[in-house]
């Protein structure tokens, strides 16, 4: 888990290469049921994501944080 916001109910990962493995794949996808399970959602982004378009990927949180709230 790479950020938590308790108060969303809102966990988001940043993943790097080792993520795309089909074994890495199918142990996020397990997690994210986990943590469903507990309430929580999962938002995840690739880090290239993260390093060359920050701002739509703060658009994309922003706009979940807003739909979980409403």
């Amino acid at each position: 888990m790479d950020f938590f916001c308790l108060a969303a109910g809102l966990v988001i990962e940043v993943d790097g290469a080792v993520h795309r493995s089909a074994e890495e794949a199918a142990a996020d996808s397990k997690r994210d049921q986990v943590l469903a399970e507990m309430g929580l959602r999962t938002l995840r982004f690739k880090n290239e994501d993260v390093l060359t378009d920050l701002p739509r990927v703060v658009e994309k949180i922003g706009n979940l944080v807003r739909r979980l709230s409403s």
